[in-house]
């Protein structure tokens, strides 16, 4: 097989080295293109897909709101629809999320081809704080965190 694809080579005049060194290039040389046309095509479905309209964000889903709205997490999260799914660093706006001080948890899941869900664990009140000098009733859940927007009356559900 390899002596037939030197000749046809030599013939095209495409390649013509001669003796062992010639040989072993020649043996190589299906080995390289399979290589080549495989990158190939892997670059070409990669690029394919991101420039793909399939792609395109089409629906948020977001679970586990409370107190928080659809419009909050979304300006948190700077999501929009368009934006490519595969193109999403959704590790980021974990962070960012969760430094506020309403949400203890936040997971992110893409649905392909067009579609995120967004799951909320928001931080519950479990008791109120009197703070004399701003006369505020501070909110704080059950790790210790103050949550904001303190009230200037107290809630009847909780312990002052």
């Amino acid at each position: 097989m390899f002596k037939q694809f030197k000749k046809t080579l030599s013939k095209l005049g495409i390649f013509k080295v001669s003796g062992r060194a010639g040989s072993w290039i020649l043996r190589l040389l299906p080995l390289f293109l399979v290589i080549g046309l495989t990158a190939g095509g892997i670059l070409w479905v990669h690029k394919s897909l991101y420039a793909a309209r399939i792609m395109e964000l089409e629906k948020v889903r977001i679970k586990g709101l409370e107190t928080l709205t659809a419009p909050e997490i979304l300006k948190m999260t700077d999501i929009k629809k368009g934006m490519n799914l595969l193109e999403l660093d959704l590790s980021l706006r974990i962070k960012k999320m969760s430094q506020d001080p309403r949400i203890r948890k936040v997971t992110f899941k893409k649905i392909f081809p067009n579609r995120l869900e967004i799951q909320i664990e928001e931080r519950r009140a479990f008791l109120q704080i009197y703070q004399p000098e701003q006369k505020l009733y501070y909110l704080m859940d059950e790790e210790g965190v103050l949550l904001p927007d303190p009230q200037k009356e107290p809630q009847a559900d909780f312990l002052i």
